[in-house]
């Protein structure tokens, strides 16, 4: 078999919980690019005196944000476990510096032998106070096993739990950085978020602002770290709170340092060979290995694929049974149909159909070409077991298998050429890995190139109509069109509407028509209507309570006539008024005394237009006219 000679190395794990650290297998993980990135972080934080010491990690679901928060509290854990020495021996094969970095800080805080105090949770879907307050206490358990803590620590450690406040929270934490090094670890931080945006009162994220000032002063003896790990950025969190709501979490954010916890492709492709390990291979495998990868690197030179392999051409001899073009593509892969790192060991060491592993557990021919794992299994794997962990982009995908699926009557050769040419379509934005004729020559040849045979094969496939030619582009593809993104941009709309809230939706597309007070118009004969509106409770234009009910009394008061008169302005206008009552009109050339209601609260049914033509003001003595 082949897995004789190659052997997956990383031992998988679908999900990593923070509170379960026995679970985790410290000697099979392995550090990413932004992983060491954080840790160096770290280890310029350990030291006493004021430094930012708050980090939020984000990144998607399956990007290893929880499997490093486990390998940095074994890195930070006691000496006697064990684990901590594994972790070292793993991060100093990675960056020998950083280790060395690191031990010398713990000997300089003294936490040679008993470690950091790590406290770890969970969030739910609960305040921020109750999850920091779960993860001090267990700290406090884990740290003094075989002793009882000192007095200050259950003084202070009782009266957070009795009074569960930010201030007794925060002098928890300083009474803990007291005695030994602290590291805060909060995973699923959503939760909080979404908590607090949902229940403002009950979720209170102050007691964030309070630790996070207090691990950046570093006015204990010993530094104090938090970190929080979360899949989206805060704003996406609290994108539907008020105005009020956000500008509280935005003093609160800024305590932190935002980490983007995502590996780019080009770490991806050097993480690959560190999951498959040859080390207990034969020499005769080694030799027919290292032909193969000679021949992979001529073809890709040819096609112009060099420059997709940023880690050298020893990247395809190390990534073996990997075709290069399935390398290439794996990350991308992983990153737009999957959960990034997630999916890509389950490809790589899961059991999975499809996967390599179960390639692996295939037989290894005594001569000739070594076998290895092309874009048709790739594909088979994300339109299986893979689909089931992808995101949302996986429209195109589908299509693609829908296409594949209606077809029948197809030979194995242009069923496997179907799938290369859609795997390829997933991927092509104009650059080298599009489905052109080397290149799909290349993908589908097991033993030496041929383009002959996969030209006839395009050639029937584009007869039958299941592939279409597009010779401005010098591709084929499954189907005709745009490469534009319909899903994505229509995505993209749908979280800018999101930040707005309903009222200012419906008041931007439709504007209503004034409301007229038909009564009143009928009673004073003047029209009086009000502007309209949509408004809820986040609307900036509805006044506030007390406003409101000052307005309320007032309009009360009028009703009962203690401000029945006209104001001023309106009083000395003149324009004609037309009123209807009792089936006679009256018309008014300027308001009379009283105002217009006091005239026409004098009309009555049957009444004459001339008996209630307004007076004329009579002239004062000696008056000049």
């Amino acid at each position: 078999m082949i897995a004789d000679e190659v052997r997956p190395r990383q031992r998988y794990l679908r999900s990593a919980n923070v509170e379960q650290e026995a679970s985790f297998g410290v000697e099979d993980y392995i550090p990413t690019g932004r992983a060491l990135e954080v840790l160096h972080r770290v280890a310029r934080t350990l030291h006493a005196g004021p430094e930012s010491r708050a980090w939020s990690l984000t990144g998607p679901y399956g990007s290893g944000k929880s499997s490093f928060a486990l390998f940095l509290h074994a890195l930070l854990g006691p000496a006697n476990g064990g684990r901590q020495a594994v972790a070292a021996a793993t991060l100093r094969r990675i960056d020998s510096n950083l280790a060395g970095q690191l031990s010398d800080r713990r000997e300089e805080l003294g936490a040679v032998h008993q470690g950091f105090l790590r406290a770890a949770a969970t969030a739910q879907a609960e305040p921020a106070l109750d999850t920091i307050l779960r993860a001090l206490t267990r700290a406090v358990s884990d740290y003094y096993r075989a002793a009882t803590p000192p007095q200050v620590v259950r003084h202070a450690r009782a009266q957070a739990a009795r009074d569960k406040t930010p201030r007794a929270l925060a002098v928890l934490v300083e009474v803990l950085a007291d005695q030994a090094p602290l590291v805060i670890t909060l995973d699923e931080f959503g939760k909080n978020l979404e908590h607090f945006a949902a229940d403002p009162t009950n979720g209170d994220l102050y007691v964030l602002q309070e630790i996070a000032e207090r691990c950046s002063l570093g006015n204990s003896r010993h530094p104090a770290l938090l970190l929080t790990l979360q899949h989206l950025a805060f704003d996406d969190y609290v994108r539907g709170a008020t105005a009020a709501q956000r500008r509280e979490w935005g003093k609160v954010q800024g305590r932190f340092e935002d980490i983007p916890f995502l590996d780019s492709a080009d770490q991806t492709l050097r993480l690959i060979p560190a999951a498959l390990d040859t080390s207990h291979s034969t020499a005769a495998f080694r030799r027919r290995r290292a032909a193969w990868a000679a021949e992979q690197r001529q073809a890709c030179t040819a096609l112009g694929l060099t420059r997709l392999l940023p880690a050298g051409d020893g990247v395809i001899t190390a990534s073996y049974p990997l075709h290069p073009v399935a390398l290439m593509a794996l990350p991308e892969m992983c990153s737009r149909f999957g959960q990034h790192g997630r999916t890509l060991f389950a490809f790589l060491t899961g059991r999975e159909p499809s996967s390599v592993g179960e390639f692996l557990d295939g037989p290894l021919p005594r001569a000739g070409a070594l076998p290895s794992v092309d874009l048709a299994r790739l594909y088979d794997f994300f339109t299986g077991p893979g689909l089931s962990a992808a995101g949302g982009a996986t429209s195109r995908l589908l299509e693609v298998d829908t296409v594949l699926r209606e077809v029948t009557g197809l030979t194995e050769a242009e069923q496997r050429a179907l799938k290369t040419v859609g795997l390829l379509n997933l991927l092509s934005q104009g650059g080298p890995l599009r489905a052109h004729l080397g290149l799909v020559a290349y993908a589908l040849a097991e033993d030496t190139l041929d383009i002959a045979a996969a030209e006839a094969t395009l050639s029937s496939l584009v007869a039958r109509e299941l592939v279409t030619y597009r010779g401005f582009a010098d591709e084929y593809r499954l189907w005709q069109g745009s490469d534009l993104d319909l899903a994505r941009i229509i995505s993209d709309e749908r979280d800018n509407l999101t930040r707005q809230s309903a009222a200012e939706l419906l008041s931007n597309r439709d504007r209503m028509p004034p409301a007229i007070a038909s009564r009143h118009t009928q009673r004073v004969g003047m029209i009086r209507y009000f502007a309209t509106m949509f408004a809820d409770t986040q609307s900036a234009a509805l006044p506030p309570t007390e406003e409101r009910r000052r307005r309320s009394a007032r309009a009360l008061d009028r009703r009962r006539g203690r401000s029945h008169h006209l104001a001023s302005a309106e009083r000395g206008r003149h324009w004609p008024q037309a009123a209807r009552r009792g089936g006679h009109y009256r018309q008014h050339s300027a308001p009379p005394r009283g105002g217009l209601g006091a005239c026409c609260r004098r009309a009555r049914p049957g009444a004459t237009r001339r008996q209630f033509r307004p007076r004329r003001p009579t002239r004062a003595t000696g008056a000049r006219s």
